[in-house]
């Protein structure tokens, strides 16, 4: 098991406004991402996020599925945050 932690990182200026010679002021903030990991035998990858009570599945070796939701009444695309990524990386041999 693994548990990884990404800060909340903000431009309060603007994304773009870096790459046309323009100024910027990145900012950490007190916000930020924890994935605990854990490996399965299977090629499922189940999600869920804490602070918005959603959940999701999909797996590894099938297309993603533009219409999955959380399998509740509440429909969420929130797995697809993680489906894309997951898939490059399986390609990728990661």
């Amino acid at each position: 098991m693994g548990c990884l932690r990404g800060p909340g990182p903000i431009n309060r200026i603007g994304e773009h406004t870096d790459f046309n010679d323009g100024f910027a002021l990145p900012l950490a903030i007190d916000r930020a991402i924890w994935i605990a990991l854990y490996p399965r035998v299977d090629p499922c990858v189940s999600v869920h996020c804490v602070d918005y009570d959603e959940f999701g599945e999909f797996l590894l070796d099938a297309p993603i599925n533009e219409n999955a939701g959380s399998g509740g009444a509440k429909r969420s695309r929130f797995p697809q945050h993680f489906a894309r990524p997951a898939h490059c990386y399986c390609r990728m041999g990661l």
